[in-house]
């Protein structure tokens, strides 16, 4: 049985509603129980979650994969899997609708309709390669553990921008540290801990969060770190 077609028999009292089915079960749905918990307790373990809102059934599941498709969740790589709700839209639970046979999301707190991709390319995926700028430049952070920005594109060959859109990444998730300057140059160091292995971390702007593949940790971005690199000109090279 195709998932659209289980997911309309198992989930209850389906309704038409224009030209869209919508689910709508008595009582506290698991769509209900499952964005609530999100709500209160993101990010939280995927099985911790689904203990919360009490889902035990294929329908409860499936909505959190949609929710992960659509873009209001990202769960951690690996296992055991985290939740994080990235999309806070507000309390009432994304609808689920099915169109022609392809799953959309009507969100009622922003009035929106968003379209559920059949995949989606899940981040962070591999690693980067070695001969991609990120990781060039992170081998060349671990070489040099402290440098500036013009230091880094002397040793990668890499353009200016390229490395300072790095470097002010790592900053904003603590990667790096503000080191004494060198020659008028703002000068940062990488600290033993964050040295974690070979593997460049990787940023997603959507999702505001940093993924370590070395050490499988998942940092929260710290907006006040950027602020104040755009004040006071810390990303300065010269």
């Amino acid at each position: 049985m195709g998932a659209n077609n289980y997911f309309n028999k198992h989930t209850g009292e389906g309704r038409q509603q224009g030209q869209g089915r919508h689910w709508r079960a008595d009582g506290q749905s698991a769509r209900a129980a499952l964005w609530q918990a999100l709500r209160e307790m993101a990010p939280i373990r995927v099985n911790r979650l689904y203990a919360a809102a009490r889902v035990t059934d294929k329908p409860g599941i499936l909505y959190l994969d949609l929710l992960e498709r659509a873009g209001y969740v990202w769960r951690s790589p690996g296992k055991p899997r985290t939740c994080y709700l990235v999309n806070n839209t507000g309390p009432l639970a994304p609808v689920v609708c099915n169109r022609n046979g392809r799953y959309q999301l009507r969100d009622e707190n922003t009035g929106q309709t968003v379209d559920v991709p059949d995949t989606i390319d899940y981040w962070p995926g591999e690693p980067d390669g070695p001969h991609s700028p990120r990781h060039k430049t992170w081998l060349a952070m671990r070489m040099l553990r402290t440098f500036t920005v013009g230091e880094l594109v002397m040793t990668t060959e890499l353009d200016a921008p390229v490395v300072e859109a790095q470097v002010a990444e790592l900053h904003a998730f603590h990667y790096l540290r503000e080191a004494p300057a060198s020659a008028g140059q703002a000068s940062f160091m990488l600290p033993f801990h964050r040295n974690t292995g070979p593997r460049a971390p990787v940023v997603s702007h959507t999702l505001h969060l940093l993924y370590d593949h070395n050490s499988k940790e998942v940092v929260t971005r710290d907006f006040s770190a950027t602020e104040q690199a755009g004040a006071t000109g810390v990303l300065n090279h010269g």
